[in-house]
C-alpha cells in the first residue's frame, strides 16, 4: 500500500515523502528478532525499557515493513527513522499499515462467504 508522508524524511538535503507500506511476514519478524538482539534489547523485561528503546523497538519492526520510494533499503535502520521520522508521519505510516491489515482482513472474509466450486 502507497501513501506519502506530510513532512518527510530529510537525507543529504533532500526530503522524500512517498511511502509503501507491507505486511510483516515472517523473514521481516526474524531479521527483526536478529536486529534486536544486535542492539542488546532481546529478552530485556519491559517495564525495564527507557522510552528511547521501546520506540527503537518499535523502528526496527517498521524498518522491515516500510519503503521510502528514492531511498535505499539499508538506509531505513532502525535508528535512521527514530532519528528522522516525525511523530506526525510517525502517525501516517502506522495508519497506513492498521488500513492494509483491514483490507486484507476484508478480502479473506469476502473470499470465505463464496461457495467453493467443485
Amino acid at each position: 500500500m502507497n501513501g506519502r508522508l506530510l513532512l518527510g524524511l530529510e537525507v543529504d538535503g533532500a526530503v522524500y515523502f512517498d511511502f509503501e507500506v507491507n505486511l510483516l511476514t515472517l523473514v521481516g519478524e526474524c531479521r527483526a528478532v536478529a536486529m534486536l538482539d544486535e542492539l542488546g534489547l532481546v529478552g530485556l523485561p519491559e517495564n525495564t525499557l527507557s522510552a528511547e528503546q521501546m520506540l527503537l523497538i518499535e523502528m526496527v519492526y517498521l524498518s522491515q515493513q516500510l519503503n521510502i520510494v528514492g531511498l535505499p533499503s539499508e538506509q531505513l535502520s532502525a535508528e535512521f527513522l527514530l532519528n528522522h521520522l516525525t511523530p506526525t508521519d510517525y502517525e501516517l505510516v502506522g495508519q497506513c499499515l492498521a488500513d492494509l491489515r483491514k483490507k486484507r482482513i476484508a478480502a479473506g472474509e469476502r473470499l470465505s462467504e463464496k461457495p467453493i466450486s467443485p
